[in-house]
């Protein structure tokens, strides 16, 4: 807190007097008559609220501990500006630090850590942000991330504080780069929790490769939901971008592709019916068959987008369209929702078409061709793990929650891995061989 200045010019104008002669004046006799005038307002105030109008009634709210009462009007005001910047400052700090506690409900409520996905609570709870948390590998979705989605929504869906949902991706470069297509995935959640989730229709099995359940729980989410397309957005994750939520926005340096083509499969997640709606057969077909990036200016020109905006608004503007719905009539939303599903032929004629897109892709991935691409492309994530020395996060069946830093030893491991792959050293070129040879005959046994 600051001393009186003493310039006439406060609001105690003879107190703050009496403190600048004290200090200006030097000497010892100028120390004591600015520590009488100290003492005078201490006295005079009481360690009260400060400061008390000329009627004699206390106006003010804040109350200071004896050490840090201010000498003048200024001196308060510039305190309580800085205890509001700091309180401001606390806040932002929260929100930006990512949760990763949720509840799983079924069989039975019990708390859960999310491993793939965080989330930051906003407006005292009434929004939610939802991240996909794996920046580094681009927020690809792995089995156990999809499987986190799914316990997510639910958990957003059984809250009754949270009144609106935004989902982006963490960081700058992608929102998300799709599946990661794993052969042999791990799951942070118990084979019990998913079962659950399954025998309700909340989540998918290894069956369900179109991700039928996925696309009906989030059509028939009753909150407003706005997707914030944050980079790069490939395959599924287009899908969920597009068709999942009722507001879309993306920044201008987002763009968007269809891999299906170069890697042998077919549309999922609805797309066969939700995209040729919205842009027409051939346009759709062009997208599908071509895989070509589509920005999110053309993308907003489809009438795929609702906001394009600079990267420093996504954020903001998410957060004001959340307030907006956040403020309507929650049993209007709900309703509408209802009616557009409704007129894309309602739930069922939307399973009708996720169980074709579930038989479908199930029939190219049983293609010679499709397991020769799946395999080349297991390859090259092969090879870029042991370029890196990264494995999968998680563990099958356990909810581990160790997650510290590495360690010297795994650090010095992976510089070493580094140099060799540089240098040209096969044995790891020869590892990722076995590990392709591995996964195609492990893909060809599963099919």
């Amino acid at each position: 807190p600051e001393v009186a200045t003493g310039n006439g010019d406060d609001h105690n104008s003879d107190v703050g007097e009496a403190a600048g002669r004290g200090r200006n004046g030097g000497g010892v006799g100028g120390a004591v008559v600015a520590g009488v005038a100290a003492a005078a307002t201490t006295a005079a105030w009481g360690g009260r609220h400060w400061p008390p109008n000329p009627n004699g009634k206390e106006t003010h709210t804040t109350t200071y501990p004896p050490e840090q009462w201010p000498t003048t009007k200024r001196s308060a005001m510039r305190y309580e500006q800085r205890q509001h910047q700091a309180q401001q400052q606390q806040q932002q700090q929260q929100q930006q630090q990512l949760r990763d506690d949720i509840f799983v409900y079924y069989p039975e409520k019990k708390a859960y850590r999310l491993q793939n996905i965080g989330y930051t609570l906003h407006d005292n709870g009434s929004i939610c942000v939802v991240y996909f948390n794996e920046p580094k590998k681009l927020n690809r979705w792995t089995r156990n991330c999809i499987a986190e989605i799914s316990l997510v929504l639910e958990h957003l869906n059984q809250d009754d504080t949270i009144k609106a949902v935004v989902w982006t991706g963490k960081g700058n470069r992608a929102f998300s780069s799709g599946a990661a297509w794993e052969i042999n995935p791990s799951f942070s959640s118990t084979s019990t929790v998913r079962q659950a989730y399954q025998a309700k229709g909340l989540m998918g099995g290894s069956d369900d490769l179109a991700l039928k359940n996925l696309t009906l729980s989030f059509l028939q989410f009753p909150k407003p939901s706005i997707c914030a397309v944050n980079g790069l957005c490939v395959g599924g994750a287009v899908n969920f971008a597009w068709f999942y939520h009722d507001i879309v926005i993306a920044t201008h340096t987002a763009r968007f592709m269809y891999p299906f083509a170069s890697l042998g499969i077919t549309p999922e997640l609805g797309s066969s019916l939700f995209l040729p709606k919205t842009v027409g057969i051939t346009r759709a077909k062009a997208m599908f068959l071509l895989g070509h990036w589509v920005t999110a200016h053309e993308a907003m020109a489809f009438g795929l987008l609702n906001y394009v905006v600079p990267p420093e608004i996504l954020k903001p503007k998410s957060l004001e369209i959340a307030r907006r719905l956040r403020r309507c009539s929650q049993t209007s939303i709900k309703l509408t929702k209802q009616l557009v599903i409704d007129g894309l032929g309602g739930m069922t004629q939307i399973a009708k078409v996720l169980d074709r897109e579930n038989s479908t892709i199930t029939k190219a991935i049983q293609s010679p061709e499709t397991m020769a691409r799946m395999a080349a492309f297991q390859a090259k994530h092969a090879t870029a793990k042991h370029a890196t020395g990264t494995g999968t996060r998680g563990s099958s069946d356990s909810n581990s929650s160790s997650r510290g830093k590495e360690t010297t030893t795994m650090k010095r491991s992976k510089k070493i891995k580094q140099s060799n792959m540089k240098r040209g050293n096969t044995r790891y070129r020869c590892s990722a061989q076995t590990e392709l040879q591995s996964a195609a005959a492990e893909l060809r046994s599963r099919l």
